[in-house]
């Protein structure tokens, strides 16, 4: 080999050296590179999971950063689900939105007779939701195409969930709590309250727990829909409850938080707040995380209902939070979406979205989406 030729094949092999060592450096640099172990963008269920405990895999970030935001017609009350790779959410202006999570571009819309204040449920490739008319509809995830519809004879504003057997659950403003067959929507068994169901039923598989404008915790068999027992709570129940391991956390318009045995109905211990409670509360295997519309966040123990911290937001809280990781995430009537400490309340951060929040935030994939009464939907960090 001459000596030029030598020169030039030195000259090559450290460029060629020095360009692999940039791209090895910029790919250290890159900390949201997306690896086989990142945790998917899914919530597909009010609260996220059957037994409506609030609670996402992975973790969050300690900043929060705004993706995209869609404005829909109407206010925005409806709690959102993910299935890694839409956002579904209905709006007052009668619609369902499906949303692109990557871009914000809406996929497809469907119309409602009226608005659609309920949590929608996704399921199978189907999305279920009712509306303020008392109709249930079943839709195609892809198209949003209706596969079918179900009507009760009063609204729905919470949240479908569902059974084994793919059966599908909700309670209505005609005091009835329903179980239908998800495939074909025929009625498989009906309950009877004393007044309205506001919330979403929770489920282990075996029993459901319900409550409503009568006052009273619902305990019911899941395959029949036979009752099994009653627990009086004392005040309106608002919201959805939490369950785990035999035991129903229950938040309610009197300014008490509940535990209620389910194996022998009864109450374990209460905890009272300074006003009451609309959101449902969030539970983890030590804590009950549970807002009021004192402002304040309170954090209690789960086994005796002794306050661990407290945090006071903006203004009144009817939005349910999330845990995800060691961070919790809510809404406020501020217009605020708050993030903090798990384990001492302390504020991490917050993002002013301009317009009162009130609904829940769907977390997974390290992703929030929610929506708020101006009309918005909100996807945040995004990476």
């Amino acid at each position: 080999m001459s000596m030029s030729n030598c020169r030039t094949h030195l000259m090559v092999t450290l460029l060629c050296t020095a360009l692999a060592l940039s791209l090895v450096s910029c790919e250290s640099q890159r900390p949201d590179t997306p690896t086989s172990t990142t945790t998917p963008a899914i919530w597909t269920i009010f609260r996220g999971d059957t037994q409506l405990r609030g609670v996402a895999d992975g973790s969050l970030r300690d900043s929060l950063t705004l993706s995209w935001s869609v404005k829909t017609g109407g206010a925005v009350v409806s709690s959102p689900v993910m299935d890694g790779k839409r956002v579904y959410i209905g709006s007052l202006d009668g619609f369902l939105y499906a949303i692109d999570m990557a871009s914000g571009r809406v996929t497809w819309k469907f119309e409602a007779e009226r608005g659609i204040e309920a949590p929608p449920l996704y399921h199978d490739g189907r999305v279920y939701v009712g509306d303020l008319t008392g109709e249930m509809f079943a839709l195609n995830a892809e198209t949003g195409k209706k596969i079918w519809s179900f009507k009760a004879s009063g609204k729905i504003v919470g949240s479908a969930n569902r059974l084994p057997g793919n059966k599908l659950l909700f309670g209505s403003h005609n005091d009835t709590l329903y179980c239908l067959d998800m495939h074909d929507g025929t009625v498989q068994w009906a309950y009877e309250t004393g007044s309205y169901i506001n919330g979403s039923p929770a489920t282990d598989g075996e029993r459901i727990v319900l409550g409503g404008c009568d006052e009273i915790v619902h305990i019911l068999d899941a395959a029949s829909g036979d009752e099994k027992g009653t627990v009086e709570a004392g005040s309106y129940i608002a919201g959805s409850m939490a369950m785990d391991n035999a035991r129903a956390f229950v938040a309610h318009y009197g300014n008490h938080l509940l535990c209620v045995n389910l194996d022998a109905p009864s109450v374990v211990w209460e905890f009272e707040a300074g006003d009451a409670f609309f959101a449902s509360p969030a539970v983890t295997d030590s804590m009950v995380i549970a807002p009021a519309r004192d402002a304040v966040v309170y954090c209690v123990s789960r086994t005796d209902g002794s306050l661990t911290w407290t945090y006071t937001a903006g203004g009144p809280i009817d939005s349910s939070p999330v845990v995800c990781g060691d961070k919790i995430v809510f809404g406020c009537d501020d217009g605020n979406v708050y993030l903090l400490s798990l384990q001492n309340g302390t504020l991490i951060d917050t993002y002013d979205v301009g317009g009162r929040i009130t609904a829940s935030p769907a977390v997974g994939g390290g992703l929030i989406a929610r929506g708020d009464q101006n009309g918005f939907v909100y996807l945040f960090n995004q990476r």
